[in-house]
């Protein structure tokens, strides 16, 4: 009898074993069994370069025991870039000129060198993965030493192979989404330098010209000077709206009047908040544009969009620290627990784009909080380089 509930506990309780072994003793994060499956789902949910790289670092390597491992791209001119380095150091990463070596080696163990072999490049890595898209090959993966006996069956080589197609994919993804943002990015930069200049034009030449044609008016009627007058006026509302003037006195003060403008323009029964302690730090003018732009736009689309009652301008403008927010009352929308940048792409939040982008120029930090009728909250957070 005996026997027998040592045999059915070693059944049930031998997979928890074998399981605490593989995490504890021997570093195994994931299942090797179900490891491209969750290679496949931690990719898609992570879709970025650095988180990429941590994956592999952090997971799946450990999963394969892996102890050293190369990850390299080619860049836009055919050279290796080095992506991670596990385990080695820079004299051990191959050149260009390796690389027809090592693809003639692609996907075969490449066993220790013995005396009197002829040397290959890179004779640390057991063996080597290309990294092709199509008929494209935009990186390389090196294996090196494994416990416990730095071997690559023959058998298990087709799923390393599998992994390494799947981060090819992945590389690939993650560095034209880079690149479409810093495009995006400068396109951004670019439109605020157009609208700066465009401001100062009309606000340096045109209006003056207009002031000084209206002083060679003799005698003009009255309505002449009502419609001049609201030409001037409006003029100068297209301006601020280009580049708001109390920019050039601060953040802080462009905020407040940024409050009272949306106050104007508040339709009945909307009440516009502003509770921003009084301040007179100054940064870089990009970071303040930048920063009086998102909280413009976060406010702007809780007018447009949220059917609030109430929104609500506050946070700190220090020194040391920005931290500011926009919070509405209205509809709000089904918000993910962590709103990326491509998350919001994904849910076509597109007002919401801008914003992070913004954010991410200056070096700042975007938070979107929102769920069905509880209303929308926007913060953005940013600190001084010393």
């Amino acid at each position: 009898m005996s026997s027998l509930l040592a045999a059915l506990a070693a059944i049930f309780l031998f997979p928890r074993f074998e399981r605490f072994v593989e995490r504890r003793i021997l570093g195994m994060p994931l299942p090797p069994t179900h490891l491209l499956r969750i290679y496949s789902t931690r990719i898609a949910a992570s879709p970025d370069l650095p988180g990429l790289v941590q994956l592999l670092k952090d997971e799946v390597f450990p999963s394969l025991l892996v102890r050293q491992a190369v990850l390299l791209r080619f860049d836009d001119w055919k050279r290796l870039v080095p992506l991670d380095a596990m385990g080695m150091g820079a004299a051990d990463l191959p050149t260009e000129r390796d690389v027809p070596a090592l693809l003639a080696q692609a996907g075969k163990f490449r066993p220790a060198l013995d005396p009197g072999d002829a040397p290959f490049p890179c004779p640390w890595a057991r063996l080597v993965l290309p990294l092709n898209v199509g008929d494209e090959l935009v990186g390389l993966l090196l294996l090196g030493r494994r416990d416990p006996d730095d071997f690559y069956g023959q058998v298990e080589i087709p799923t390393l192979e599998a992994i390494a197609a799947q981060t090819a994919v992945a590389l690939t993804h993650t560095l034209h989404a880079e690149q479409l943002r810093a495009l995006n990015q400068a396109n951004i930069e670019r439109h605020e330098n157009e609208r700066t200049s465009l401001a100062r034009g009309l606000h340096d030449q045109v209006l003056q010209e207009m002031a000084a044609m209206l002083l060679h008016i003799d005698n003009p009627p009255p309505q002449f000077d009502r419609d001049s007058q609201n030409l001037v006026n409006n003029l100068r509302r297209v301006i601020s709206g280009l580049r708001p003037a109390m920019l050039d006195h601060g953040l802080h003060g462009a905020l407040r009047q940024l409050a009272y403008d949306l106050e104007d323009r508040a339709s009945d029964g909307l009440v516009v908040k502003f509770d921003v302690p009084e301040s007179t730090a100054r940064f870089e003018p990009q970071v303040e544009q930048h920063l009086f732009r998102i909280i413009q736009q976060a406010a702007g689309n809780a007018m447009k969009h949220a059917c609030a009652r109430t929104i609500s301008i506050g946070g700190r403008v220090e020194p040391g620290a920005v931290d500011l927010t926009v919070e509405d009352d209205g509809v709000g929308f089904v918000a993910r627990e962590k709103m990326e940048l491509d998350d919001l792409l994904a849910d076509k939040h597109y007002g919401l784009v801008g914003l992070h982008e913004r954010a991410e120029i200056i070096g700042g930090r975007l938070q979107i909080d929102s769920a069905p009728g509880k209303g929308t909250r926007v913060q953005v957070t940013w600190t001084p380089l010393v």
